[in-house]
């Protein structure tokens, strides 16, 4: 495995780190010409309110997808007073442009890259895919055109919107809890942060996730994605999982580092049927 760390900014906030299957010199093939063929890849965003990324969300994800054959990587992007749109959306569209440059290298074919994303990391994901082609933003990151889309979407209880029409004053977190990770975000965000808003013929298929019991992000999130999606003939997978609170992750013990999961058998589920669905996608 090919297990790397690259800098994506001269200030080293971001980076990704690589999960790629390579040829070892122990290998059986004594010929040393053997070469891994090129894999469809998974981008992986960690959840984090973004003032923090989480550990549950990032290798104890990417083992499972290297597992079923593909590339995977996981990009550490910008937190905290660094995260001010459109600094995140910079850092992904780096990322995946980065990825497309080293195609070669990564043994990656370039027009089978998914972006998976968990809470904040979830909202990343929604805002690559769908405002991927944003005027200047390629020129500006001198990247090609193009370079930075995603060819698939998956959002693990991401949020997708900072106005929710179910929700309350009281339940919007904005309001109701101004000085919380979440509320700070939100309140400095630009009203085209809401990607719900900016689905269309542009934004490649997704695979969505949530769980009803979530209060922290609310599955009208997924929903509303999932019914613009609809709107604008995206296809698209969507499962809502009964029990669970937020940020569950893979719903293992082994990874859980300390979060309590209670029973909920069925949500460790989206791992393979998402698997599945990418497979069938990518043709894999």
């Amino acid at each position: 495995m090919l297990h790397e760390k690259h800098l994506l900014t001269d200030d080293g906030r971001v980076w990704l780190t690589t999960y790629v299957h390579n040829h070892s010199s122990q290998d059986y093939d004594d010929h040393g010409v053997w070469q891994p063929e090129k894999r469809p890849a998974v981008v992986i965003f960690p959840g984090g309110a973004y003032s923090f990324l989480s550990d549950r969300e990032a290798e104890p994800v990417a083992l499972p997808f290297l597992n079923a054959g593909f590339q995977v990587f996981i990009l550490y992007y910008s937190l905290n007073e660094h995260s001010c749109s459109p600094a995140p959306l910079e850092d992904a569209s780096r990322a995946l442009a980065f990825i497309r440059a080293h195609a070669e290298e990564f043994r990656v074919r370039e027009e089978s890259i998914a972006v998976l994303g968990f809470s904040a990391g979830g909202h990343l994901a929604t805002w690559i895919a769908t405002q991927w082609n944003t005027p200047g933003l390629a020129e500006r990151l001198g990247i090609p055109f193009g370079s930075n889309r995603p060819n698939a979407l998956v959002s693990c209880y991401g949020l997708t919107t900072r106005e929710m029409p179910s929700w309350s004053e009281h339940d919007d977190p904005v309001s109701a809890a101004p000085d919380t990770e979440w509320g700070q975000v939100m309140r400095d965000w630009p009203a085209e942060v809401s990607t719900v808003n900016y689905v269309g013929d542009h934004t490649p298929p997704a695979f969505l996730w949530a769980t009803y019991e979530d209060t922290l992000v609310p599955i009208e999130n997924t929903l509303c994605f999932a019914q613009s999606c609809r709107r604008s003939n995206v296809p698209f997978e969507l499962h809502i999982f009964q029990t669970g609170a937020h940020g569950l992750a893979l719903n293992a013990d082994p990874t859980a580092y300390g979060f309590p999961h209670g029973n909920h058998p069925n949500v460790d589920q989206w791992v393979p049927l998402c698997i599945s669905w990418l497979r069938k996608l990518f043709s894999f």
